[in-house]
């Protein structure tokens, strides 16, 4: 008995419609990989666009309460930062003056205020957000006040 083959312009036709599904099943596992990385980026950015917000809502807050020019200050801008940020947010206040030497201005650390904060270390943190603004006293002193904020699970 004779076996019969069919006839070679089929074989080359299913070696042709062979090679375009593997490419089109690579095509879609590359683009599977690759939207599941993007979804992770955009948790991070959405991530530090909060902490931003929330930064500069709070630095609002402390500018608007005129407390860096009350005599209990530190106690006062620390009260604030403990009633404004959520207790899973970790924080770091630094108040910098500005002083003008020869038309030279330079920002140097308030002695006034010890770094405000509530953790020692932001070495470990996955996302830190620093936000800061420019304050002007109504005495004519200017100050830059920096936030940095971290969220507790990330350190």
């Amino acid at each position: 008995m004779k076996r019969s083959y069919p006839p070679r312009s089929r074989q080359g036709v299913s070696r042709i419609l062979e090679a375009v599904i593997a490419a089109a099943l690579l095509l879609v596992t590359f683009s599977a990989a690759i939207m599941m990385n993007r979804s992770s980026e955009v948790k991070v950015l959405q991530e530090s666009g909060d902490l931003d917000r929330l930064g500069y809502n709070v630095l609002s807050t402390i500018v608007e309460s005129d407390a860096i020019d009350n005599s209990q200050s530190f106690l006062q801008v620390n009260t604030i930062l403990q009633a404004n940020l959520p207790s899973s947010i970790y924080y770091n206040l630094t108040i910098y003056n500005c002083t003008n030497a020869n038309g030279v201005i330079s920002f140097k650390p308030d002695p006034t205020y010890r770094n405000i904060t509530n953790t020692a270390t932001f070495f470990n943190a996955a996302e830190i957000s620093s936000t800061s603004t420019i304050y002007t006293s109504p005495n004519g002193l200017i100050r830059k006040l920096v936030l940095e904020l971290a969220r507790a699970g990330q350190l």
